[in-house]
């Protein structure tokens, strides 16, 4: 193996399936029913749609300051503590300075900020128990660099759903040029009103379980979670071999039919883990169940890996 390959050591985990690796394993793999999406109104009166929850109870945020509480940081606490004695480890080893995060998030403390502007309508004064930086893009990176006691380069990337393979790109980058030894990358959002109002708008939320790449189609499902994995170039279970990244800049919301940024950073992708399109034996999709991704998406996967490589989405 060369010095360039980076692994994955460690994964913490916790979103609609299951609040760690076991129970999200048994809740994808089961065969009698589909779990994690389900449908209620609660969130915004009116439009039941089906929403992927997180239900179970998140660790307590009230050692941090108040500029890092939030149910987003508190979704990241919960994956954290399932690899925090691997990073620390790590810490040991390394040292502080050595060990870096890089998260990604769409939505950050939105949620917070929803709640606490309603209360400002209702009472005209802010509630005790809000600060402005909670929604802040750089909140998630913050809050792990203070749980963790990491000092090394620490950053929020967003880039909607590009947000956490990304900051494992940027992560790799980090340890490849030898500025860290170790980062914990991945991400984390939280169930808000913002987003769903905004994919609403988009006419490409589905009231139903979401069927990608069907003629049955109504859209994406909206849900919440957090991963976090643990990268260095120390040999693990998982090879990080290859990954691409492109921008076809078509449309703020649509990608470019013609799907050439999705065929272009596969293409990157192969030729970073020397391998050809023959080689791959599974590919998981995006798959938002919208009928400009699924078109886009088939196309391009066809068109860099041939039409018989096997092909699925985990979104319903």
């Amino acid at each position: 193996m060369n010095g360039d390959a980076i692994f994955l050591n460690d994964l913490g985990i916790v979103c609609a399936l299951g609040e760690d690796k076991p129970a999200v394993r048994e809740a994808l793999f089961r065969d009698d029913a589909p779990t994690g999406v389900a449908s209620d109104d609660a969130l915004i009166a009116g439009h039941r749609l089906a929403l992927g929850r997180v239900v179970a109870p998140l660790p307590s945020l009230d050692d941090h300051p108040i500029q890092l509480r939030g149910r987003n940081n508190a979704l990241l606490r919960a994956a954290y503590l399932q690899i925090r004695d691997r990073v620390q480890q790590a810490i040991e080893r390394y040292g502080p300075t050595r060990v870096a995060v890089v998260v990604g998030t769409s939505t950050s403390g939105i949620g917070e900020a929803e709640k606490a502007m309603a209360h400002w309508r209702a009472q005209g004064e802010w509630p005790g128990g809000f600060h402005y930086v909670q929604q802040e893009i750089g909140a998630p990176s913050r809050f792990l660099a203070a749980e963790a006691g990491i000092r090394g380069p620490a950053w929020t990337l967003s880039t909607a759903c590009s947000s956490s393979a990304k900051a494992m790109a940027s992560a790799a980058r980090l340890l490849r040029t030898g500025v860290v030894d170790a980062v914990i990358a991945g991400g984390a959002d939280s169930l808000c009103e913002f987003t769903v109002r905004g994919f609403m708008a988009l006419e490409s939320v589905s009231a139903e379980r979401c069927n990608p790449f069907s003629r049955h189609r109504h859209g994406i499902n909206i849900g919440a979670g957090a991963a976090l994995l643990l990268m260095t170039r120390a040999p693990g279970p998982v090879r990080l071999a290859g990954w691409g990244e492109t921008s076809d800049a078509h449309h703020i919301s649509a990608p470019a039919p013609e799907g050439h940024g999705a065929i272009a950073a596969i293409a990157q992708a192969l030729d970073r883990a020397g391998l050809d399109a023959g080689q791959i034996d599974y590919v998981n999709l995006h798959g938002t169940a919208t009928p400009q991704n699924d078109a886009m998406e088939s196309r391009a996967v066809a068109a860099a890996l041939g039409a018989h490589v096997p092909v699925s989405s985990t979104k319903p």
